[in-house]
C-alpha cells in the first residue's frame, strides 16, 4: 500500500464519519473539444462537503485572492471526478433542507497527494 492509498482511505473515512455534512452533487465538466462548441459531461451522485472559507484557507489556498464573502468552499474526493476540472464547470448541490443550489467553479486546488479537490464555488 502506497502513501497515496493511505491518504485516499483517509478521505473515504472522513466522508463516512462526517456523513451528515456530505451532500449529493451533480458535477458538469465543460470539455473543450478543440472546436467552437464545448461538450458538457454530467457526473451524477458525487459527494461534496460544502462549507465556508476559514481564515486559514485565505492564508494558504492558491486562489485566496479570488474569494468573495458569498463564495463557498466545496470539498470533493479526487476519485469522484473522472475528467479534467476547469473553471466554469458547474456543480448542482442537492439539499433536502435548503433546496438545490447551482454553483460555478471559479477556481480549484488539488492537494499534493491528489486525493481531495478544494473548490471555490460561486452561486449562479
Amino acid at each position: 500500500m502506497s502513501i497515496r492509498d493511505i491518504f485516499l482511505a483517509g478521505v473515504e473515512t472522513a466522508f463516512d464519519v462526517f456523513n451528515d455534512a456530505v451532500k449529493t452533487a451533480q458535477y458538469t465538466l465543460i470539455v473543450d473539444n478543440g472546436f467552437d462548441d464545448a461538450t458538457e459531461v454530467l457526473l451524477v451522485d458525487r459527494r461534496i462537503i460544502k462549507e465556508n472559507f476559514t481564515k486559514e484557507d485565505v492564508e494558504t489556498l492558491s486562489f485566496s485572492d479570488e474569494i468573495q464573502p458569498t463564495d463557498v468552499k466545496g470539498l470533493i474526493p479526487f476519485v469522484d471526478i473522472t475528467g479534467d476540472v476547469n473553471p466554469g464547470d458547474t456543480v448542482l448541490i442537492e439539499d433536502d433542507l435548503l433546496g438545490n443550489k447551482t454553483f460555478t467553479v471559479v477556481a480549484f486546488e488539488l492537494d499534493p497527494m491528489s486525493v481531495l479537490y478544494t473548490f471555490l464555488l460561486r452561486k449562479v
